[in-house]
């Protein structure tokens, strides 16, 4: 006989929502958005494995970095921590959500890792750097 626990799918959901870039490149809604969707998830009848990261801008334009707590930026290796701890745990048959908001871009398709038919699409992610983003490549 099959203990049940060992039956049931887990739904897992990564959301990453940026509004602070750096350079007067902030969005405003991205962070509100991805907070959204993780209450309507938190909301429904089956319980999702949520991980939110969050990059949001405080009014005062001097402020060098986000609000958040350095573990929930969205910085690449936040995200990719997401991503592998629902790689290492989901199961066949678990119902996995990604879902992005912040800038993207579409890099120089001469690079040498761009897709042949879209280019070279990335997510641009908060860093606390030089330069202030890194990009997700797809």
């Amino acid at each position: 006989m099959t203990d049940e626990a060992d039956t049931m799918t887990t739904h897992w959901a990564v959301l990453i929502g940026i509004d602070y870039y750096p350079k007067d490149r902030c969005l405003k809604g991205s962070v509100r958005d991805a907070e959204t969707v993780k209450q309507y998830l938190e909301a429904g009848p089956i319980p999702v494995d949520t991980a939110i990261l969050t990059a949001t801008t405080l009014s005062d334009p001097s402020f060098s970095c986000p609000i958040e707590k350095p573990d929930s930026w969205p910085t690449h290796d936040n995200v990719i921590k997401s991503l592998k701890k629902v790689i290492m745990e989901a199961r066949q048959g678990d119902f996995v959500y990604i879902h992005y908001f912040g800038y993207g871009t579409r890099r120089s398709e001469s690079a040498v890792d761009a897709h042949e038919n879209s280019g070279n699409l990335a997510f641009v992610l908060f860093e606390d750097n030089e330069y202030g983003s890194s990009y997700l490549k797809g």
